[in-house]
């Protein structure tokens, strides 16, 4: 039971999102100016499946259609890429652990096949040990890079954010 403002509000939020995207021909929005983050879109996007989970659903072409243009402008690993340019959609970096622990937890709710098949290349590059232990490295295994604002601290490779984040998405 919600309240009915709530509802509206939520209801014109997701049409705000799926209108937005309409208007392009790519995947993924400006995030910040002059920016684009395919993370950011793919937690607006599983507001839209949330939608169709709740209340009537009206996103299930959009979400299909989106999930195929996401599949074309993946990264070289086949991964939903870090960062891409936000007129072209180009990658711009490659996957990293934290943008990638925190896409498939949302992926799921989108679409569970596609989930697993970026989580099956995710645990393939990112899960690491280090003195036995488990951890998501922030960049894929092969590469070491450091921090950088979204990382938190990178230790050893492992990133901070990625493993806590990873987390969830091992739980999932």
């Amino acid at each position: 039971n919600r309240d009915s403002s709530e509802i509206q509000l939520f209801e014109k939020n997701c049409d705000e999102i799926a209108s937005a995207f309409q208007q392009k021909d790519i995947p993924y929005l400006e995030s910040y100016n002059g920016l684009s983050w395919p993370a950011d879109n793919v937690v607006a996007v599983a507001s839209l499946a949330l939608h169709d989970k709740i209340l009537k659903p009206k996103y299930q072409d959009f979400i299909k259609t989106w999930i195929e243009k996401v599949k074309a402008k993946e990264d070289k690993d086949g991964l939903i890429s870090h960062q891409v340019d936000f007129k072209t959609n180009a990658v711009k970096e490659q996957a990293k652990g934290s943008s990638q622990s925190l896409m498939l937890c949302f992926l799921h709710d989108i679409d569970t096949t596609y989930a697993l098949e970026q989580f099956n290349i995710y645990k393939k590059l990112f899960v690491d040990y280090r003195f036995g232990l488990p951890g998501i490295r922030e960049h894929k295994k092969g590469i070491s890079d450091g921090a950088d604002i979204d990382s938190g601290p990178v230790i050893l490779d492992i990133g901070g954010s990625a493993s806590v984040v990873g987390l969830k998405t091992m739980s999932i």
